[in-house]
Order: structure tokens, then sequence, then C-alpha cells
């Protein structure tokens, strides 16, 4: 039996104009509240992690335009799919 592998992290970034793309694959379109696809990629993603024994992490990446309701319609999904390990991608370039 051949194991799948499987990143233990996600990646979903918010663009600008509320775009939500999960590893480079855009889902949904910018005016989606809900989000189906990202939520039924996540869940499978959480059930996923559950069968292998690991964690199921996300990262947040936000682009610096984006609309804060976005951020929580996809913090939303994460909680609904079951996720509770989510971080933000830091933007520490600048930072001294």
């Amino acid at each position: 039996e051949q194991s799948l592998e499987i990143p233990d992290e996600q990646r979903v970034t918010i663009q600008d104009n509320g775009q939500v793309v999960l590893n480079d694959m855009p889902l949904d379109k910018p005016e989606s509240k809900e989000l189906p696809a990202l939520f039924a990629t996540l869940k499978r993603f959480k059930e996923s992690c559950k069968a292998n024994k690991t964690e199921a992490m996300v990262t947040v990446d936000v682009a610096d335009n984006a609309q804060h309701q976005r951020v929580v319609d996809v913090l939303n999904v994460c909680a609904q799919a079951e996720i509770s390990g989510v971080t933000f991608a830091g933007a520490t370039e600048d930072a001294e």
C-alpha cells in the first residue's frame, strides 16, 4: 500500500480583490462569502490529517489592501472545517 504524500500545511492567500487562493489555486469567486470550494478542500485536508495523526495547519497570507471582512470569511471557513491551527504569514521584511 502506497502512502499519499499530503502537505501538513495549507497556504491560503487573500488577494486585494478578495480572491481566495489555496496553494496557488484560485477557489470560489471574490464575492462568495461562504467559500464552498475552500470549505470542501479544507474539510478533506482536515480528515486526511486526522487519518494520518497530524495537525492540520493553515497559514493565511493577506494582501495589504484586502478587506477585513474577507479575512473573517476565511477564518469562519477554517472553523467550519474544524481547523484550529491557523496562523498569519508575517510581514517582517521592513520591521526592525
